[in-house]
């Protein structure tokens, strides 16, 4: 069996990267659909990314609004479906603050 996911996105987050107890950090993916709605525009969706060891410390690096690369896999927690981050690879580094 076979769970693997890639996103291209941006790294969006309305507050710090959160560090809880259970793992080292979450933050979100931001991308566009590849279609338009019914009034011509992109609609925006927002996946929740599960950060393990250095990925969170190299994630923390990046400002927000980056456009980064994310291999990861699914993990479905009571219906939520979460992406857990493999690998993150910067593509593009944004001008906006830094996400600490």
């Amino acid at each position: 069996m076979i769970n693997q996911v890639v996103l291209v996105g941006y790294i969006y987050s309305n507050e710090e990267i959160r560090q809880t107890l259970k793992f080292n950090g979450d933050c979100y993916i931001e991308l566009n659909r590849n279609f338009q709605n019914k009034d011509g525009q992109y609609t925006k969706e927002q996946f929740e990314v599960r950060l393990w060891r250095g990925i969170h410390d190299t994630i923390r690096e990046y400002p927000e609004g980056s456009l980064v690369c994310l291999k990861g896999r699914l993990e479905n927690n009571d219906g939520n479906i979460i992406v857990i981050a493999e690998k993150i690879t910067l593509i593009q580094t944004s001008t906006n603050k830094k996400v600490k």
